[in-house]
């Protein structure tokens, strides 16, 4: 398998692992063109998205973003805030 391929199958699976892990209410969109890529992850019950996540690869990126919503959401249900209460640092 070339270096390539590795890259490509490393990001299908991080894509797979968002469809199974991502908490109910969140959104990962990846915005390509040409030698770029954006993740972007929508937080449930508002417009609000977040977008500076940082990995080595489009992959790492991706597994950021998902660990981020997975912790944002846990803290909230633990707090018993709203992602909307806790993406705005509280009140």
């Amino acid at each position: 398998m070339t270096d390539q391929e590795k890259r490509w199958m490393a990001i299908g699976q991080a894509v797979e692992r968002a469809c199974a892990e991502l908490p109910e209410g969140f959104d990962l969109h990846l915005e390509l063109e040409r030698d770029a890529g954006t993740v972007r992850l929508y937080l449930p019950d508002t417009d609000a998205s977040e977008q500076d996540f940082e990995g080595d690869t489009l992959s790492m990126t991706i597994h950021t973003a998902i660990n981020y919503a997975i912790d944002l959401g846990s803290a909230s249900a633990l707090e018993g805030e709203t992602i909307r209460d806790q993406s705005k640092g509280g009140d």
